[in-house]
């Protein structure tokens, strides 16, 4: 049984959650300083990588995603700089060990992803553009890249039935959440999760006949509805249950949240059969590459173009040659999500 066509797909990132108190990729750096409670030394580090980098791109500040992909290259030259050390990598305050640390930095801000967005899940307004969602009909579809669950709640605050889409015969409206959700959790087989909801468990044929075990086959993936009351299940870091999101940097591992790849693959069917795209609050930076590249590929194999393809963003012409380069000729509103006439622009359903 194959998913029904979807009349309109709506597009989301940061910029959409900002109105209820989510953070853009600028400020979740000061809030993950802040979590992780980093060393001074670190903080310096970054304050200083900051600076350069707001000099280089020419813009006033970095996102963390950037902070983590060019962090990256200071880690190399401090790498190349130890071939001029005459001792070993770790002998004392070497430049070897320099990169070490920065990487150490980097790992502890990354893993501190996690409680800092339930922390500003739990203070965000769940009012969250209401006159967007009274436009939204069961003949919509959502892909995100945002970790929250504000567009969940708002579906649900309207009693619209929903799903991730890990099987296509799932009814409701789909909700693609491309790098994951702050209430996924990945958990060894063999484990449950109280009043969980499983979201996708592979099936291995050969599994247990000596073949090596990875975390697709490895792991289950489960929903907790009621996250925000139950993180200590997930805290501390020894728990065997594991945020399910695809974390900081150019390259994310998604293949390490088991089931994930049927959600890109609905993502790709909803896109293809859609007749108009909007587009909400997602920069397609370079930081989405992946999904740019792909979601262009599948537009390419379209029989019927596209009647709309409408961008919602208030840097929309700053980045115009992004979307252009995914969706061809595109309508740019640039404003902020909370700004937009959306009776107007959707129509009374």
């Amino acid at each position: 049984m194959s998913a029904p066509n979807r009349k309109r797909v709506f597009i989301l990132g940061a910029g959409f959650s900002k109105p209820a108190g989510m953070p853009l990729s600028a400020g979740l750096t000061t809030v993950l300083l802040h979590q992780a409670q980093s060393k001074a030394e670190f903080r310096s580090y970054i304050e200083d990588l900051q600076e350069r980098l707001g000099r280089f791109l020419e813009k006033q500040r970095a996102g963390i995603e950037e902070i983590f992909d060019f962090a990256e290259f200071d880690c190399e030259l401090w790498r190349m700089r130890h071939h001029g050390c005459s001792v070993g990598r770790m002998d004392g305050e070497t430049p070897f060990a320099r990169a070490d640390s920065i990487r150490r930095g980097l790992r502890g801000l990354g893993e501190h992803l996690w409680p800092a967005l339930l922390d500003l899940e739990e203070r965000a307004s769940r009012n969250l553009l209401p006159g967007f969602f009274q436009n939204v009909t069961d003949q919509d579809a959502f892909i995100t890249f945002n970790y929250d669950t504000l567009v969940e709640s708002a579906l649900s605050k309207r009693s619209l039935r929903w799903h991730y889409g890990f099987d296509e015969i799932e009814s409701g409206i789909p909700v693609l959440k491309v790098h994951g959700s702050i209430d996924w959790v990945r958990v060894p087989r063999g484990h449950t999760v109280r009043n969980g909801l499983k979201l996708f468990e592979k099936t291995n044929v050969n599994r247990g006949q000596g073949v090596d075990e990875h975390p697709e086959d490895a792991y289950v993936l489960w929903r907790i509805p009621d996250i925000l009351s139950r993180r200590d299940e997930v805290l501390p870091f020894s728990s065997p249950k594991r945020p399910a999101m695809g974390g900081l940097g150019r390259v994310k591992p998604l293949h390490e949240i088991p089931g994930i790849g049927f959600v890109w693959s609905r993502a790709f069917e909803v896109i293809k059969s859609a007749e108009a795209i909007y587009v909400i609050g997602w920069s397609a930076s370079p930081y989405d590459v992946m999904a740019r590249f792909h979601f262009a590929s599948v537009l390419a194999l379209r029989q019927i173009p596209l009647s709309r393809v409408v961008v919602v963003d208030p840097k929309v012409c700053e980045q115009i040659t992004n979307y252009r380069a995914i969706f061809g000729e595109v309508k740019a509103i640039g404003e902020c999500a909370e700004c937009v006439d959306w009776d107007s622009l959707l129509g009374k359903s």
